[in-house]
């Protein structure tokens, strides 16, 4: 089926775009995009605001993102100053989005939000400014049970002409209560070959690079895309653990079966972020997620090696062979993989960062 034109470039599921684009013209009020972080998520609902708010819609087709002769509104979208679009993410170093950014109350006039009118249920009950609905797009990972409490009831009575839309990283995480009263739309994985295209169009990274970010991101393009850029510049200004966190904690925690020994690294991941002096709970989050990252770059490549005897990087050979062991052969490397991505998921769902942990030590624990 043809991408439509408001879609172009977009790397998710065909399926996906298409019921989007169907639904233009009369939209549910309420929708969840759920999948991994990286997948595409936002990006879509970018996309998709612009053409519900695009001012050729009912008499055209919406606006493509190069073309020439976009409307108004589509540059005021591209710009960040559309007044009828508006996004609600974690604030203030919060895990997620908290209840003074939902619903009127009276602690509005804090430090999150100015007074009602910047709350999603008071903008909601005001008219659009320039068509016929707004569109509000929220992160739903991380969000404290009264701000849940209280997107129920804009998702039960929305208040004014709205579209709201939810991101989501994994269901099995977000209230039953919520998924029931939204349309669901899922983004899978995007096959490899696809994503490799869209990197080498971009002449992002270098070709090792991307290679490489191809295989680790497991079908999520935004991911991909942020490892394929040269290390100087994906860390420049973000917080990490320096280069022998693979040798100190990593590794024990993987491949160690000694349950105690695997305790001690256990805890010596969850100390890792004040030992690199972090406080700030996005940046200690962004350690734990480089740490889980370094995992699953270690080991995707020595499942790549366990295929086509090659890794891009030549000091990763002397490793692969004893991780390839201790995991029982390429298929324990691919369980191995499995769990790392599953604890990377708990992680940018706002689970506590010790749990997420503790829970990949009970799947290794199985394996062993």
């Amino acid at each position: 089926m043809p991408t439509p034109p408001w879609a172009e470039g977009l790397l998710v599921d065909e399926t996906v775009l298409d019921e989007l684009d169907r639904s233009l013209s009369q939209p549910h009020h309420a929708w969840l995009f759920v999948g991994a972080r990286g997948a595409g998520k936002l990006t879509t609902a970018r996309r998709w605001a612009a053409a519900l708010l695009c001012d050729r819609l009912g008499t055209a087709t919406p606006c493509a993102p190069r073309q020439p002769d976009r409307c108004q509104s589509c540059r005021l979208t591209d710009n960040g100053n559309h007044p009828d679009l508006h996004f609600y993410l974690p604030l203030g170093g919060r895990k997620g989005v908290s209840i003074e950014q939902i619903s009127p109350s009276s602690s509005t006039g804090s430090k999150l939000v100015d007074g009602p009118q910047d709350t999603l249920k008071g903008r909601a009950q005001l008219a659009p400014l320039r068509g016929r609905l707004q569109v509000h797009v929220v992160r739903i990972d991380g969000m404290s049970i009264p701000a849940i409490n209280s997107m129920l009831v804009v998702l039960e009575e929305p208040p004014g002409p709205s579209v709201i839309i939810l991101l989501g990283s994994a269901l099995s995480d977000i209230l039953p209560t919520v998924v029931s009263r939204c349309r669901r739309v899922t983004f899978g994985p995007v096959p490899d070959a696809r994503i490799r295209t869209w990197l080498d169009a971009d002449n992002v990274g270098e070709s090792p690079l991307r290679s490489r970010a191809v295989r680790v991101s497991a079908g999520r393009p935004g991911v991909a895309h942020a490892l394929a850029q040269p290390p100087s510049k994906r860390k420049d200004g973000q917080p990490g653990p320096p280069g022998d966190e693979w040798r100190d904690i990593a590794r024990p925690w993987l491949l160690e079966r000694d349950p105690v020994r695997r305790i001690a690294a256990l805890e010596a991941i969850r100390t890792w972020p004040d030992k690199c002096e972090v406080k700030a709970p996005q940046d200690v989050l962004e350690v734990h997620l480089r740490l889980v990252d370094t995992m699953i770059d270690r080991v995707a490549e020595a499942w790549w090696w366990a295929r086509t005897g090659q890794v891009p990087r030549s000091d990763d050979a002397a490793d692969c062979g004893p991780v390839i062991e201790a995991c029982g052969g390429a298929d324990g490397v691919m369980e191995r993989l499995s769990l790392l991505l599953e604890v990377r998921r708990r992680l940018e769902a706002g689970v506590q960062a010790p749990n997420a942990w503790m829970a990949g030590a009970h799947g290794l624990a199985r394996l062993a």
